[in-house]
């Protein structure tokens, strides 16, 4: 009879990465609706980017006119 071989440690294969996708913010918004509306710290933050976001889209708007 021969000898079992040892094995080594077994490594898992990696998952496909498909960059860093970042999901929407309306789509965020949804997911997490109930975690946003207990915390108010978050219902800010999401406040101000949609600020940005309006102020960057009113920018745009106005540099092509």
């Amino acid at each position: 009879m021969g000898v079992k071989k040892e094995k080594g440690r077994k490594r898992f294969r990696k998952r496909k990465t498909y960059g860093n996708q970042i999901l929407p913010l309306e789509l965020l918004i949804e997911k997490n609706k109930r975690e946003i509306i207990n915390s108010a710290e978050l219902m800010e933050e999401i406040y101000m980017k949609i600020d940005e976001k309006h102020t960057q889209c009113v920018t745009k708007y106005k540099k092509t006119r």
